[in-house]
This record gives C-alpha cells, structure tokens and sequence, in this order.
C-alpha cells in the first residue's frame, strides 16, 4: 500500500508511521500480531470520538476537521458492516486499533481498511483509511471503527450487560441478503445505537402500555356488522371474505395498447391461423367506459402527446376509414397497414401539414365566432382520441367537442386545405344549409351555420378542383359523400356517439360551415368493412408482423430507424441490443422479450438471431 502512495500524502505517512514505531499497520497479521481480547481496548468514550472528528486540526488545511458526516457513521456500525476490530499493544502506553469496514454502495467491493493510534487515556492520535477519503484522517470508515471500539469498551466496563437481552454487537455482515419481510429489523440508526448504549444503564424502564386481548370472532363479527350498516362503506371490508361483495371489483381506468398483442408464438403460424388467433381475440376485446374517458382526457394535446399513438396504434381511426375500405382484404396495402399499427413511424411533414397545424386553433376560433350566437348556452373544448365501448377497435380525434341547449353534443372536424388556402368559397345563395335546413338553429337569415361569406365579384371556382373535399349542388356547397372526410366525420360521429359534426373549411379569406348529421345506412356498410379488415390482416399483423417481416428487402429498409423490437414500436423503457451482424431489428424492449433485468452474458442474440445459428 505504502508504495502506492505519492507527493504530500506518502510523506505524511511517512511521518505517521514514525509514530508507530516505524511499524506499518498494514503488514501486520491481524490474529497473529493483533488480539481481539477487548481488555486490551483503550477506553475511548463518545467524547473522544467527538474531538477527533471535529475539533483536531487537518494536516492539509491546518484547521479543524469538522467531519461532522463522520458522526453518523456508527450506521455503518449498527449495520454490522465493521469486522473483527482488533488491537496491539504500542510502547508509551499507545494501542493501535484495527479494522475492516464495507463500502457504503459497493458491498462486493473489498472492504475498506482501517487503523487508529490511540492514546491509553482514549484520546486519538491519527487515523488512516485505504478507502478515497482515508488520507485525510476522518472518514466514515474511521468513524465505524472508533464507534465500534467505544461500545465494546462500554459493553466491556458494564458489570449487567452480558446477563441482559439483545446486548450483544451486531454481527459482521460481508453481503446484503434477501430476507422475509417479517425478519428485516426496520429500526433506524438512532434507534439501534440508542439499544446498544443501553448496556450500562443499570435498570430498564418496565413499558406502561397494557396488553392488548385479540378480539373474538362474535366482537368481529359485531364490528362487521356495523361497518356493513354505515352509509359509507369503510375499505377495511374490502379485505374480509364475504363482505366485500358491497365493492364493485376494481376496473382498469388505462385502456390495455394492442401493439402489446405480439407474442413469439405466433411467428411460425399460417395466416389462417393467425386469423383463428384474432377471431379468438376480437370476442373478448373491449374498452370500458373509464377507460374511454380516461383516454380521451389524456390525449387533448393530441400529435404532441404520446399516449395518443399509443392508444392509435393497432385500431381503425376515423382518418384511414376511406382507406380502409378501399384496400382488398385479400392484399391489403401495406401502407394501410403501417399506417393502423405503426403510426409514429408515418409520421411526416409536409407545406400541406404544416399550413393545417399551423392555422387549426385559429380555423377553430373563427368557427366559434361564427356559430356561438344562433344557439343556447354554446361551449366548446378540444377534443382528444375517442374509443368506443361499441366498437374497441375503432378511434376518432375530432378538432373539438361542442354541446348547446338547442342542439345537444356534437363534433367539429375543421380542414385547412392548402391548395387553396387563400380562396373564396363562394355561395350564391346565402340561405342554402344543404342537407340541414330543418334544424331550428341553422336556418336562420343571417345563415349561422351554413354560410360561405363570398365577396361580390366571381371567384375562382374551388369546386372545379375534383380532388376538393366540397362540391356545389345549387349553387351551395356541401361535402363530397365519397370523400374521404365524409368517411372520416361518420365514423367520429359513430365512436363518440353523437348525431351531428360541424365540417369545417378555413382559409384565409374564408369558411364555410356544414352540419353533417349521422348516416346509419351509410355507416352499415362501412362497419362490416373495417371490422374485417380489423381480424383478417390488422390483428395477424399486431400478433406476429405477418405482412411487414414478409416484405421485400428494399420495403424493409424503407421503414424508419425510430421502429425497433420485434413490435415495431418507438424506443421506450428499458431496451437490450442484439450483437448479431445484420440483426433485423437490432434493438428489443424488455418487456416484449419478457426480460425483468439486463443479461449477464457480454454477447446476447435475440430469439430470431439465435435460431439462425
């Protein structure tokens, strides 16, 4: 040890070792050149410690210690992480004491190794420690020892001790075991030491408190009795058999994600199989009502909250609907699909997107101006992602939810379309509402609803543009019924069970409003569609990626690096790497992999890798 030691801190040992006699504690063997006969102990009081740790001078900074941290170090004491402190003899009525002391967050380290001079009167003369802090003379370590060595002087000096209970030092402990609750002594620090001073108090203080009778099954039985006859029901019934029946059983108020579906067991199955799987699936699959609120309430910052994909992924939203219908069971897109069950990796930017998300608080607020006179106590807030109690496979984020006296619940899908962001929406007949005419609040003269505020001159037709969301039936707009935002308002209307969405066009000189009510006939057709598609390719996919691992190299490398495991998830939680060359996925969550802790072995392969070997 000692040839380790360099500059300032070798030549300070150098002078402690004189005070040894020249003896480096370090060589010697304890048991052999030490005893732990504790009548060779100086007899250190906790006064002496005091002085030490606090009031004796640095040799470094020449002035007091103040180690006052080392005063709590007979925890480490307490704890029994000091073994075997042992002394020798030293000439002018000196004691050199020894010792081994644990590391306070490294346990399988070695331990750290103490020795202390000590005057006979108890007074300490130096110290040192092989542990970081040990050179300068008042560490934690140092600190054990000298509290170690003080109760088993005072245990030593104590004529009654070894005839009382739990008077004993604690026993040295090398490791921190697993125990049973029941057996872990959750006293504190403070409470210990106080048992071990203890020792030579000649007479404990006989408790005050009474003992307690257990209670009989008829006083429970009684006490029961009147718990069940309480307006409120207190929790302690809970817990007793037979009187809990007056609970509801707790409901999970999170709806479960289904991206957590996948299981390895479904990677070797057929795609008839995996359509077995989903219809097995499909029957127990549901969402609560808590649970549809709790999502709901959760996901109103919408793309910039994650739960919103994570309740998206693997259901049907109302945006893909038109999709949805359009691709083949049989072969459905693959975009489709990406889009359902992974939609963090699609995400993207575009000028279209970002004009939309730029100016949809805005489109929101001229709608509200608009519209909040012509009805009844008028609100409005913004909406999260819907899930259905009906339909647990379906979701819808409409832009708000509105409610009024007149009109009751209902939505607002608003559109800002790009390519004609600074168009007219011309009507020539400001009392044409389309569809919704009948409804008290809408046909009003001023148009309230329905109206598309165009200026006296002849704009540019927006409806000449067929790929435009609105079409002119008399010289009014209305929604396109094979459009996908048709699609789109329907299926909001059918998964947060309302009867009306107000379908919003904005641009910048410009907004129409439109009352589109529910559609059963339509959506009669559009439902067995979904749901199909739902069991036959979405679910096969979520339970063991059928149609993406079944792509072509090129499709693969499309997909985006924020995809990882075999989930095809975004990097959450706790993940492990595989160090195969060209692993396909390259990082797994652990909770895919079932894993609750990092593996031991330096190489690790996931399950695919493994298998090729």
């Amino acid at each position: 040890y000692f040839d380790e030691l360099v500059g300032p801190t070798r030549a300070r040992y150098v002078k402690k070792l004189e005070l040894c006699d020249g003896e480096d504690p370090y060589e010697l063997c304890v048991g052999v050149d030490t005893t732990a006969d504790a009548g060779v102990f100086p007899n250190i009081t906790h006064g002496d410690i005091v002085n030490y740790l606090v009031f004796s001078v640095s040799y470094a900074t020449l002035q007091e210690m103040k180690a006052f941290k080392s005063l709590e170090s007979h925890n480490y004491f307490t704890s029994g992480w000091v073994k075997g402190p042992s002394a020798r003899g030293m000439s002018g009525d000196r004691t050199l004491l020894l010792s081994e002391v644990n590391h306070s967050q490294r346990l399988r380290e070695t331990p750290a190794r103490v020795w202390i001079l000590v005057h006979g009167d108890g007074s300490i003369i130096t110290a040192h420690c092989t542990c970081m802090a040990g050179a300068g003379e008042a560490c934690s370590h140092i600190g054990a020892t000298l509290f170690a060595v003080e109760t088993i002087v005072r245990i030593r000096d104590s004529a009654t001790c070894t005839q009382k209970e739990n008077r004993w030092l604690p026993a040295y402990t090398s490791t921190v075991e697993y125990k049973r609750l029941k057996e872990i002594d959750f006293s504190s620090a403070r409470s210990k030491k106080k048992r071990l001073q203890g020792c030579d108090e000649e007479e404990v203080v006989a408790s005050t408190r009474v003992p307690i009778p257990e209670p009989s099954e008829v006083e429970l039985r009684r006490l029961y009795d009147v718990c069940s006859a309480a307006e409120r029901k207190p929790a302690v019934l809970m817990m007793v058999e037979g009187r809990n029946n007056v609970f509801p059983p707790p409901q999970a108020r999170e709806p479960s994600t289904l991206r957590g579906i996948f299981t390895q067991e479904a990677l070797s199955d057929t795609l008839e199989e995996l359509i077995e799987r989903a219809d097995e699936f499909f029957a127990s699959f549901s969402v609560s009502g808590p649970m549809v609120k709790f999502a709901e309430a959760t996901t109103r910052a919408q793309s910039k909250c994650p739960k919103w994909y994570t309740y998206r992924a693997g259901r049907i939203t109302a945006s893909a609907m038109k999709s949805v219908c359009s691709t083949s069971v049989e072969k459905p897109s693959l975009s489709v699909l990406k889009r359902i069950c992974y939609p963090e990796d699609c995400k993207f930017s575009t000028p279209a997107t970002r004009w939309g998300l730029d100016h949809e608080e805005g489109a929101v607020q001229s709608y509200v101006s608009k519209v909040k006179s012509a009805h009844a106590n008028f609100t409005y807030r913004r909406a999260g992602l819907y899930l259905s109690t009906q339909h647990p496979h379906l979701a819808a984020s409409p832009d708000a939810a509105v409610q009024c006296d007149c009109c009751g619940s209902g939505l607002v899908e608003v559109k800002c379309p790009y390519t004609q962001r600074e168009s007219e929406l011309h009507v020539t007949d400001q009392r044409c509402v389309g569809n919704s005419a009948s409804h008290p609040c809408i046909a009003t003269s001023s148009g309230a609803l329905a109206q598309c505020s165009g200026s006296d001159s002849e704009p540019r037709d927006v409806c000449a543009d067929p790929k435009f969301c609105l079409k002119r039936v008399n010289g009014c707009l209305s929604l396109k019924h094979d459009h996908m935002y048709f699609y789109q308002v329907q299926t909001q209307m059918a998964v947060c069970n309302v009867e009306y969405c107000d379908f919003v066009v904005w641009t910048t000189k410009d907004i129409h409003v439109e009352r589109v009510f529910r559609d059963r006939a339509f959506w009669s057709q559009v439902l067995p569609k979904a749901t199909l598609l739902f069991v036959h390719a979405v679910l096969p996919e979520l339970l063991s990626h059928y149609f993406t691992r079944s792509t072509t190299p090129d499709a693969e490398q499309g997909l985006q690096p924020s995809c990882f495991c075999f989930c095809r998830g975004p990097e959450s939680g706790k993940m492990v790497a595989c160090d195969a060359v060209g692993c396909k996925f390259r990082w797994f969550h652990f909770t895919c992999l079932g894993l609750t802790r990092a593996p031991k072995k330096r190489q690790w392969y996931c399950p695919d890798c493994k298998a090729a070997k």
